[in-house]
């Protein structure tokens, strides 16, 4: 009899523009493309929406997506996910957090989340995680994790970013970074806002030249995926 698969429950924090979704799929197409082959069931609550699980037991693990919402900002589903965020840890499960997911990770257990200083990073970054060596990932934000939640440490700085990932006890991961973000999908956000005034000159250019590149993607997922597994003692 085959064991069933772990059940890692996304939640899905933000909506792409329709014309990203045509073109590139949804937040959960992006995840379940990157975390899919490590062998997960991924359900979704659509949080952003005030859809959320009855329990942290509905799932053996969790992920919080990205957002282009700010983790400081009034918005209804926040303080109901920081307390769902708050239960999943008292349950023990693992937690993964990616870019806005990130912050509000930090922010719920004590964290600080602020603006950007040098504004919005888009394109390739390059971090040394801890354990792992250099990792090139795509990252767009405009916000970053600016004072650590109690007990948690830095795995990985970046250009500008002195938290680009983090650990917090045994159970939790975040990256700033957006590991399931392909270079087809930033180069569609780039021209999404291309001529908005959000990008700094020469940024779009850089962002374009990087994306020629291929991103460390995979060894992300297998990274994001034994994380999960050792975990769940899978």
């Amino acid at each position: 009899m085959t064991a069933p698969r772990p059940r890692i429950g996304i939640l899905k924090c933000g909506h792409v523009a329709e014309s990203i979704e045509t073109a590139h799929g949804t937040y959960t197409e992006w995840f379940r493309n990157f975390l899919g082959p490590q062998g997960f069931e991924m359900p979704v609550w659509a949080v952003v929406d005030g859809e959320f699980p009855d329990s942290p037991d509905d799932c053996d693990g969790w992920l919080v997506t990205g957002s282009p919402l700010g983790a400081y900002e009034d918005h209804a589903f926040i303080p109901r996910l920081e307390a769902f965020l708050r239960e999943i840890r008292a349950a023990d499960k693992p937690l993964v957090g990616i870019c806005f997911g990130h912050q509000i990770i930090a922010q719920a257990f004590g964290g600080k989340v602020a603006r950007h200083p040098g504004g919005i990073k888009i394109g390739r970054q390059s971090y040394e995680v801890e354990g792992l060596g250099p990792l090139a990932l795509n990252a767009w934000h405009g916000d970053q994790v600016v004072e650590l939640p109690e007990g948690a440490r830095v795995i990985a700085t970046g250009e500008d970013v002195p938290v680009g990932a983090m650990r917090i006890g045994e159970r939790i991961l975040t990256l700033q970074t957006h590991p399931e973000m392909t270079n087809e999908c930033l180069l569609g956000l780039v021209d999404l806002r291309r001529g908005t005034g959000i990008f700094a000159p020469g940024q779009v250019e850089t962002a374009e030249k990087s994306a020629e590149t291929p991103v460390d993607s995979a060894r992300a997922a297998g990274w994001i995926g034994d994380f999960y597994r050792s975990a769940l003692g899978a």
